[in-house]
């Protein structure tokens, strides 16, 4: 239920974007994340885009359920495939730091420095998969399929641009298009309860129903995010247009 949120890619080089998302259940804010992405060098050699989130609960919801994570990931910025991961977790009674290094070209991710993983061709993270949205031109009717890999599973990712509307936002009314997206589990054929942080092991679901509205110019912004698994509904509002 902490569903959070999307990548902010850029627009040169040495700006990052700045913003703030509040995230919604049953019509009451239970999340705050913020966070920024900019472009930067990556072990000397490499340029990537690199997201700093952060999540907290608000307070009356921090009663029923505590939410104080922070992911990081690192976006090969020429190919827009991820090359680390990064998660600390600090909700509920769940506590801990994970990392996830990816290998494209051997198709494997090395979790926590021990458990390999055979990947599927050109794999994402959880975030790096919606940063990617952003790099697509996004036509009405258009389909995209990628792969994606969540605690060691792999998915497949179908999104199809369904919709075209006005959104409003800053007192400002932007075209916006929608995005209805679909996770289909591709293995290994057990998948046991992990123990891990909400978001990105609960949020992909077969059953899921997630709509992405993304601002419809050169920025992409993702302006708004609804998640439906019966019995949850949930929305994650950009409180703001991001600054540099």
């Amino acid at each position: 239920m902490t569903l959070l949120f999307l990548l902010l890619l850029p627009g040169c080089a040495s700006c990052a974007e700045v913003w703030e998302y509040s995230v919604k259940y049953l019509g009451m804010t239970v999340v705050r994340a913020t966070g920024q992405l900019e472009r930067i060098s990556y072990e000397g050699n490499t340029e990537v885009d690199h997201l700093l989130l952060k999540a907290k609960s608000t307070r009356v919801y921090s009663l029923l359920y505590r939410v104080d994570n922070e992911y990081e990931t690192f976006v090969d910025s020429n190919t827009g495939y991820p090359i680390r991961y990064l998660r600390r977790i600090n909700e509920g009674s769940i506590r801990g730091n994970f990392t996830t290094n990816f290998d494209q070209e051997r198709e494997v991710a090395v979790y926590d420095s021990v458990d390999e993983v055979k990947l599927l061709q050109k794999s994402h993270d959880f975030f790096s998969a919606i940063l990617f949205l952003r790099r697509q031109k996004l036509d009405l009717g258009d389909t995209y399929t990628y792969n994606l890999n969540v605690d060691r599973y792999n998915w497949e990712v179908t999104v199809k641009v369904t919709e075209e509307e006005k959104y409003k936002i800053d007192k400002r009314t932007l075209p916006a298009k929608v995005l209805e997206v679909r996770f289909r589990y591709l293995g290994p054929a057990s998948k046991p309860n992990i123990d891990t942080d909400i978001l990105t092991y609960h949020l992909v679901d077969e059953r899921a129903k997630l709509k992405i509205f993304l601002s419809d110019d050169e920025n992409r912004f993702p302006l708004r995010l609804e998640y439906k698994l019966w019995p949850f509904s949930v929305k994650a509002y950009l409180n703001h247009l991001p600054t540099h």
